[in-house]
C-alpha cells in the first residue's frame, strides 16, 4: 500500500478506516469503483452542476457562516506523497487523476473564518470519508462533521457512518450528532445488516473522538488559506 505522507497519518488519527478498510474490506479495481458511482463521483458531479454541494451549505450555516456569494478555492493530491496541488478546477482535476490515492480540498474564507472540506479515498480498496471543518477566525476548529462510506462489492446496501462534533465556550468537544447511520444521500439511514468485520469497525469508529485541531495542522497549502490565485488546468 502506498503512503500518503502527512496528510495521510494525519487522516489515520481522524478516522481508522484506511488501516482497517485494507485489512478487511473488499477489494475493488477504480473501474469498478467508478462504475458504482462512488460518494466522491457524486461530490464531484454535484460541484459540475452546483458550485457547491448542498450538505457544505448546511454544515457551514450551522457554523455560522454564509458561503453564497463566497469562491472556493481547491486543493488536489494524486500522488504516493499526498502533495497537494493547487488547482482551479477540481472536478476537472479529478477527472485526470492518475493514482488510487486521492485527496481533495475545498476553502472558503469569510472574515478569516473558514469553512474546509476535504475527501480522502483509496479507490482500490473502496475507502471514502469526507470531513468538513469550521475554524474561527484564530484558526481553532468551532465544528467537525466526518463520514466514511463503505461500498460493499457483492452489490448490498451502502452505507455510511457519520457523526458531528462542536467546541463548548470553555473548549471542550463534545458529539453535538453521535455516532449514526446515513445514506450515500446525507439522510439517516436504519442500521444497514453488517458483517462481523463491519460491526468492528463500527463500533470503533464511533469512538474516536477529534483532537483540538488548527487549520495549519490540516497542512494545506498556504494559497488555499491565504490570499492567492489558483493554478490554470486541471493539474
Amino acid at each position: 500500500m502506498m503512503r500518503r505522507g502527512n496528510n495521510l497519518q494525519r487522516m489515520k488519527h481522524w478516522l481508522p478506516v484506511l488501516a482497517l478498510s485494507a485489512g478487511l474490506g473488499s477489494f475493488i479495481s477504480s473501474a469498478q469503483v467508478k462504475s458504482l458511482q462512488s460518494p466522491l463521483d457524486l461530490h464531484m458531479e454535484i460541484l459540475r452542476a452546483h458550485g457547491i454541494d448542498p450538505l457544505t451549505l448546511r454544515f457551514a450555516t450551522a457554523c455560522g457562516v454564509d458561503l453564497k456569494g463566497i469562491s472556493a478555492r481547491y486543493g488536489f493530491a494524486n500522488d504516493q506523497f499526498g502533495t497537494w496541488r493547487v488547482v482551479s478546477n477540481l472536478p476537472a482535476a479529478y477527472d485526470h487523476r492518475v493514482m488510487h490515492l486521492i485527496g481533495t480540498a475545498e476553502v472558503w474564507k469569510l472574515d478569516n473564518r473558514l469553512v474546509i472540506e476535504e475527501w480522502n479515498a483509496m479507490l482500490d480498496v473502496a475507502s471514502f470519508s469526507r470531513t468538513l471543518y469550521c475554524f474561527d477566525a484564530d484558526k481553532k476548529l468551532r465544528m467537525l462533521d466526518a463520514t466514511e462510506f463503505r461500498i460493499p462489492v457483492d452489490g448490498t446496501l451502502r452505507w455510511a457512518m457519520h457523526m458531528r462534533w462542536t467546541r463548548k465556550p470553555n473548549g471542550e468537544l463534545i458529539a453535538a450528532d453521535p455516532f449514526h447511520f446515513i445514506g450515500l444521500d446525507g439522510e439517516p439511514a436504519p442500521t444497514p445488516k453488517l458483517t462481523k468485520d463491519d460491526r468492528q469497525i463500527a463500533a470503533h469508529w464511533s469512538k474516536r473522538l477529534p483532537a483540538p485541531l488548527t487549520a495549519d495542522g490540516l497542512k494545506l497549502p498556504a494559497l488555499l488559506i491565504d490570499q492567492g490565485q489558483a493554478s490554470s488546468g486541471p493539474n
